[in-house]
């Protein structure tokens, strides 16, 4: 039962860093420590300024180029007439004839309310992928966010490939696990699915589809509504495989037919009269990642050198020494405020363009976090507070606020300019690190903690992530004090 227990669950370790980092209380408060209690307890958002404790993230004026984004699960704001305007998914969806599902990026990746049902079915079969089987109800899937790890520290070592539908639930999970040592393939080749891989308890090239995943309120445990595994004679081609960080992950899927089926801990079963998923063809293009690591290159043309990879968004608590500081990758985000305006932030350019800038605290937050409220009010924005402390110690803010006021709906980077200005936060660049150029939400899906409000100190000589916000605040002051000498 060891590759059960392995590769089926392993989703629900790494998960829970898409929706935010784990760890919510049961009112989406975090339990996570800053190091005093005051700034952890609190889950009410009761205070003078009344209960509407955040900014309206849609409100104001737009231009016809600004794209639509979800307030919520429920709520669409979207460009009307040079205004922002909310839109109910709820009620578009029962007016399409549909069911509400939530609302997020659908399979071409444009922001909109998610509805199943409805529609017009022809234009739904024109779009079908050719298959000879009628009775497919999928046919492929829309790839968000992937990655592929090789796992050595859970028994026999195996690839896992895994690639999510959207950046918030509900959502779709398609996973590939190869073991070698029980008989999967450890080079290129192509694999011809047989009867032990239609199942989980004894497969060694293992492929599922999950579908319709959300996170239970109460135990935050990952749910799934279907799952879905190959047929004999499916086919999965692999054209790269590597154990080394960075190397390339290349696999293609060839007329394969996914079952619906039911996983428990001995046995899988065949739905009777259940759903199948098919794919005609469809390409997996990933690398081999590990914690920390950031799939970039060196950057060239710069004023000032970079220093070499590999890049690691990755280190220590602060007092301790594992893991190691890492080389912070050169990352970007062009649509980053600073002053109330967007100004773009590249880590690359500002430590050639600032050399008198000696530390990055790395701020990371969300709207719906009551933690992170006090850590603003009561530590780092207040008078006398820790910002107000590194004045003339030669230190820069970036401020990442990936969520808005609901856990999972993805913040956009105006909605963190105005999270950070309602605390009256001076300076600091703000982001919602969606358009981060590494391709990924480096700093919001970060290894490191598994709550918020989290910090991180980054030493700008030689861009190693130095500190970590763990159990205690950070020393802020004394961080840049240490710096200043570089």
């Amino acid at each position: 039962m060891k590759r059960f227990t392995r590769a089926l669950w392993v989703v629900l370790l790494v998960c829970p860093a898409l929706f935010f980092f784990g760890c919510l209380s049961e009112d989406g408060g975090s339990t996570g420590s800053t190091g005093d209690e005051d700034a952890n307890t609190e889950t009410d958002d009761s205070s003078t300024e009344g209960e509407n404790n955040y900014p309206d993230p849609c409100s104001g004026a737009c231009s016809d180029t600004d794209a639509s984004f979800c307030v919520n699960s429920r709520s669409l704001c979207e460009c009307d007439g040079g205004a922002w305007s909310t839109l109910n998914c709820e009620t578009y969806c029962t007016d399409m004839g549909g069911t509400h599902l939530g609302c997020g990026a659908g399979g071409n990746g444009e922001i909109g309310c998610m509805c199943s049902g409805g529609g017009d079915e022809d234009e739904e079969e024109e779009q079908r992928v050719p298959f000879n089987d009628p009775g497919c109800r999928g046919w492929d899937f829309p790839v968000k966010t992937q990655y592929t790890r090789y796992v050595t520290d859970d028994g026999e070592p195996y690839w896992l490939y895994i690639a999510y539908s959207r950046e918030s639930t509900p959502l779709d999970i398609l996973q590939v696990t190869i073991t070698p040592s029980s008989g999967g393939l450890d080079e290129a080749g192509t694999v011809v699915i047989e009867e032990a891989d239609t199942k989980y308890e004894t497969c060694a090239n293992c492929v599922v589809l999950r579908k319709n995943c959300t996170v239970d309120s109460t135990t935050q445990a990952l749910v799934c509504e279907r799952f879905y595994m190959p047929r004999a004679g499916s086919k999965l081609n692999i054209s790269n495989i590597d154990t080394a960080v960075g190397t390339d992950f290349i696999a293609q899927f060839d007329s394969m037919y996914l079952e619906e089926v039911t996983i428990s801990q001995t046995a899988t079963e065949r739905v009777e009269d259940g759903e199948s998923w098919c794919f005609d063809l469809f390409d997996i293009d990933s690398y081999v990642t590990e914690d920390g690591y950031v799939h970039m290159e060196k950057p060239e043309n710069l004023p000032c050198d970079y220093p070499d990879g590999p890049y690691y968004f990755m280190g220590p608590e602060q007092g301790q020494s594992s893991p190691a500081p890492g080389t912070v990758p050169p990352m970007a985000w062009p649509g980053a405020y600073y002053n109330g305006e967007v100004v773009g932030f590249d880590l690359g350019s500002f430590r050639c363009e600032h050399p008198e800038v000696k530390t990055l605290f790395v701020a990371v937050m969300a709207g719906w976090c009551s933690a992170c409220k006090s850590f603003m009010k009561e530590y780092l924005c207040n008078e006398g507070g820790y910002i107000d402390q590194l004045d003339g110690l030669s230190a820069e803010f970036l401020f990442v606020v990936g969520d808005m006021g609901s856990q999972g709906v993805q913040a956009t980077d105006l909605y963190a300019n105005q999270y950070i200005d309602y605390y009256h936060c001076e300076g600091g660049y703000r982001t919602a690190d969606t358009d981060n150029s590494s391709g990924e939400r480096v700093i919001w899906r970060n290894d490191m903690s598994d709550s918020i409000p989290f910090v991180a100190a980054i030493r700008l000589s030689d861009m190693k992530l130095i500190a970590t916000q763990g159990e205690y605040i950070l020393d802020f002051v004394g961080i840049a004090q240490s710096n200043l000498a570089d």
